[in-house]
């Protein structure tokens, strides 16, 4: 992009109208992600282009309302810009509050309720009701496990991770991986 051209005609408005659309994509793929870095520097050498033509005086009519509709457009892609960076910043843009619903609902939801160290204790209502919970934020069904099938199956599995583990006590973990829910055991000396 050359600064000033002291002839204003058909080719230079041509450029000008491609410099704003080239910059307009190299804007929306930065909003994308794609690339890492604002095309500030691209930016600015339009803008500056920009004013040095305004300061000049165009004689064709037609030139002019042009140029006018190519100062228009880009004032308005600028305000956009200017409004999604705002926001991105802010952290309200869309695409950004998507990809972090992404990552929580990839990030592994650990609860570590039940232990095993006394049976008499209701630990195990805790660690069921926190199943069902998760089960139903990753959209699985958990009609089918009763309470009672629950709770002989993880004191079965306790005393069997007791004795090869040789442990006194175990404790059990909610867990959401990959949108599946899973209980883990883990036997504490």
């Amino acid at each position: 992009m050359e600064l000033v051209s002291k002839k204003i005609n058909r080719s230079f408005m041509q450029k000008l109208e491609n410099d704003i659309s080239d910059l307009k994509v190299e804007y929306e793929s930065y909003f994308m992600g794609i690339v890492k870095i604002e095309p500030i520097a691209k930016k600015r050498t339009l803008e500056r282009l920009i004013r040095h033509t305004l300061a000049g005086n165009i004689m064709n009519t037609a030139q002019r309302f042009q140029f006018k509709q190519l100062c228009a457009r880009f004032s308005t892609y600028n305000q956009y810009w200017t409004r999604i960076q705002r926001k991105i910043e802010d952290g309200t843009y869309e695409r950004d509050k998507f990809k972090l619903a992404l990552k929580e609902k990839a990030a592994p939801i650990v609860r570590a309720r039940g232990t095993d160290d006394n049976p008499k204790e209701h630990k195990y209502h805790d660690l069921y009701s926190d199943l069902m919970d998760a089960k139903a934020s990753c959209n699985e069904s958990g009609k089918k496990l009763s309470y009672q099938t629950f709770h002989k199956a993880l004191s079965k599995q306790a005393e069997q991770l007791k004795t090869k583990y040789n442990c006194k006590k175990v404790e059990f973990k909610i867990e959401v991986v990959d949108g599946k829910t899973k209980i883990k055991a883990i036997p504490k000396r």
